[in-house]
């Protein structure tokens, strides 16, 4: 299994204030894992605090899920043929193993998506708290 290349505290081994804001990163993205890039800004003295304080306003009032609407609506996805259930059984994905997968690129691809967007917002205009 390759290494990560980037430090990151895992959920599981988030204590104190970084398990509070991943706890309330889930509940405002309702997400129901915290994605890599706020578990690496966690590893930063005040970053997560810092990063999230200044995004979770964009959120709560709706302008992230908003611009996130926008963006998917001009993108044009490419068509990929449908792997057949026979397929799947041949490498060992069997009864609900594809919709589980579909969720897990569901909640990757929403949280991914939410995530670009506001904290390429804070690139473009950083917030100092």
């Amino acid at each position: 299994m390759a290494k990560d290349t980037l430090p990151a505290i895992s959920e599981n081994g988030a204590t104190g204030e970084i398990a509070e804001l991943y706890a309330d990163i889930r509940e405002t993205l309702n997400v129901s894992a915290i994605n890599y890039v706020w578990r690496h800004i966690a590893t930063i003295d005040g970053g997560l605090r810092w990063a999230w304080q200044a995004a979770k306003p964009m959120f709560a009032s709706g302008r992230v899920e908003g611009e996130c609407e926008h963006l998917q609506a001009q993108l044009a996805y490419p068509k990929l043929p449908r792997l057949s259930d026979t397929t799947l059984a041949l490498v060992g994905v069997g009864g609900d193993g594809r919709d589980t997968i579909g969720a897990i690129l569901d909640t990757y691809n929403r949280g991914n998506l939410l995530n670009m967007v506001s904290l390429s917002a804070l690139l473009a205009e950083p917030v100092a708290l």
